[in-house]
């Protein structure tokens, strides 16, 4: 079958060489068993190519296809060109000099044989593949919807090129090498800007404005799927529950994966460890994106889901995309769950999200302090700002930098004989402050700060007074009191009320069960 992206230059001559031996019945006939016969082996770009793709810059670019096995298949960008010889499955692969970014459009060429196809209004520019789930597939349009003043933050300078294609594969139980309908890069204008990821959006507005390159984003997300559809079969290792998780998988043990511990509750065959990954993410294994961000947590925490070890299915995820792209330090950027919509397990999802953090590699940005209704809150504007943050991060990366990004983390706690003294690794001293829709956050001119609790002996927790000294957070409490732990806006909707540094990002929900202490 043809592409409907890919203008063919030389039609295969099949039906003329039969022409002149067959009567008019056999001619349909022929026409039929040779359009079967010839689909497979024709050639084609991998379905991710398309009219109007930005393809990355500053590496080596690879592109990849279909033709008849054992075909010499020639490829050229502009004045680059690159050769290969299609293998006995009719699979090729070509390896492109890198360029730089470039808002040149250029054509796209593959020549094998008496066939020759062409992908127009290629640039060269930023890659970025995003993912997760609904909060990320959440289009511009729906955000819109919801909040119109979010138009004043949508508008595009002229020179800015923006470029997306979504993929919307179903699951499959096996790896695919290729997608299986065209992608549909589009340039984003008014007519397609609504239908694209509000989160993208912003994110690459940002990134387009501030480093003045085309940007293409590869949409890969599914709404209402946990994390497990995305990780790869081969990151199901090195810990009790993904081993597990991926064994009930395989055996479509539904009721097993929602009654192990840290498990999940699969909905369908979605849900399932890897299906995901084979169809969205596998036939992307030759593109070589600048970095991913991720938005996603809900489905693994809300009503019958265990969100424990969390965090050790991120890792296992920014792995094994790493590996897919060909980058062991690719950076991953995520966004930690927001307030609105929370349910009674978001807490311990964002303190597994905020312990898979590793700056400046994989850079978490919270979004407590946002205002939005429901679950699908329509402030995306800031989330894709703080992502773009990490995006714009300019190596040699250095610690001031780094915190500017991401904002205050706790640091370690201090004990002395009638109070906790919490210590944190900040950009200058930390302050009690609101932020009021798209500004900044205001300053509150308050010591005492809510959302802080410690934990008894006994186990039990209880809010306690805290307030603002020295740079630090300060906790009175008694020898007899006998803290075993503190926790910070560990509530399914904490007080609008953050602590923020001069980065103007707000302190993360944490607990210290997992924090330095003396």
């Amino acid at each position: 079958m043809r592409e409907t992206s890919t203008t063919r230059l030389v039609e295969s001559p099949v039906v003329e060489r039969f022409r002149p031996c067959v009567t008019a019945i056999g001619i349909a006939l022929v026409l039929f068993v040779g359009a079967q016969s010839t689909s497979a082996a024709e050639l084609r770009f991998a379905r991710l190519f398309g009219d109007r793709m930005v393809l990355p810059a500053e590496r080596p670019i690879r592109v990849w296809g279909e033709a008849p096995a054992g075909i010499e298949v020639e490829v050229s960008l502009g004045d680059q060109m690159a050769q290969s010889t299609a293998d006995a499955k009719g699979h090729w692969s070509v390896e492109l000099p890198a360029l730089s970014c470039s808002f040149e459009s250029r054509k796209l060429r593959a020549h094998a044989g008496d066939e020759a196809i062409e992908l127009s209004d290629i640039v060269v520019g930023e890659v970025w593949v995003a993912g997760g789930q609904s909060n990320m597939q959440w289009t511009l349009g729906q955000c819109l919807a919801e909040e119109p003043s979010l138009s004043a933050h949508t508008q595009l300078e002229e020179e800015v090129d923006l470029r997306w294609c979504r993929i919307d594969e179903g699951p499959a139980r096996e790896p695919r090498v290729d997608l299986s309908a065209p992608s549909n890069w589009r340039r984003v204008d008014d007519q397609s800007a609504g239908a694209m990821s509000a989160a993208a959006f912003f994110f690459a507005r940002r990134l387009a404005m501030e480093r003045r390159v085309p940007i293409g984003i590869v949409d890969t997300s599914r709404g209402g799927t946990p994390i497990e559809p995305f990780i790869p079969r081969s990151e199901f290792t090195g810990h009790p529950t993904l081993e597990a998780e991926l064994k009930l998988g395989d055996a479509d043990d539904l009721l097993g994966l929602k009654e192990l511990p840290g498990g999940v509750f699969a909905r369908d065959e979605a849900w399932l460890p890897g299906r995901l990954y084979h169809s969205r993410i596998e036939p992307l294994r030759g593109l070589r994106p600048m970095g991913v961000i991720w938005y996603q947590g809900e489905s693994n925490s809300g009503q019958g889901e265990d969100p424990t070890d969390y965090r050790f299915k991120q890792a296992a995820l920014v792995a094994g995309w790493r590996d897919a792209f060909a980058d062991p330090e690719l950076p991953f950027h995520f966004v930690q769950l927001p307030r609105s919509g929370a349910g009674a397990n978001w807490p311990r999802l964002r303190e597994e999200q905020r312990l898979a953090e590793t700056p400046p590699r994989a850079g978490m940005v919270v979004t407590i302090d946002l205002e939005g209704g429901g679950i699908h809150p329509w402030n995306k504007f800031d989330v894709g700002e703080r992502l773009a943050r990490w995006a714009l991060l300019e190596e040699p990366y250095d610690d001031e930098s780094v915190r500017r990004c991401r904002g205050p983390r706790p640091h370690r706690i201090v004990r002395e004989d009638d109070r906790l003294v919490i210590e944190f690794d900040s950009s200058g001293p930390i302050w009690l402050g609101r932020k009021d829709r798209f500004d900044r956050p205001s300053q509150l001119d308050e010591a005492e700060v809510p959302g802080w609790e410690i934990q008894r002996g006994d186990g039990t927790w209880e809010t306690i007074a805290a307030r603002l000294h020295d740079g630090g957070i300060v906790i009175a409490v008694t020898p007899e009191q006998r803290t075993a732990a503190v926790r910070y806006a560990w509530a399914p909707q904490p007080p609008l009320e953050c602590l923020y540094d001069d980065s103007e990002l707000p302190l993360p929900p944490w607990s210290s069960e997992n924090l330095e202490t003396r």
